[in-house]
């Protein structure tokens, strides 16, 4: 049950990604690591532009589609 509880708490429910306190949490831990022991990482970073007016415009169930689909392409990486 807690293992559940925790995974929900850091999963976002719709994409199946972490959500932004688990990569907040994450990229704090991977960053102090950075300065502790010199260890190179890296960091990607995804925009999708003008995505409030794909909802605006074909409907939010749209919009939930893409993420969703954008989920699984960077799950798949």
């Amino acid at each position: 049950m807690n293992d559940e509880l925790k995974a929900l708490s850091e999963m976002d429910q719709l994409t199946g990604l972490y959500n932004r306190r688990k990569i907040e949490t994450h990229l704090y831990s991977e960053f102090t690591r950075y300065i502790r022991h010199k260890e190179v990482f890296s960091i990607i970073l995804f925009y999708i532009d003008n995505f409030k007016s794909i909802n605006d415009k074909y409907d939010h169930s749209i919009g939930d589609f893409l993420l969703k689909e954008l989920g699984t392409l960077l799950k798949n990486i």
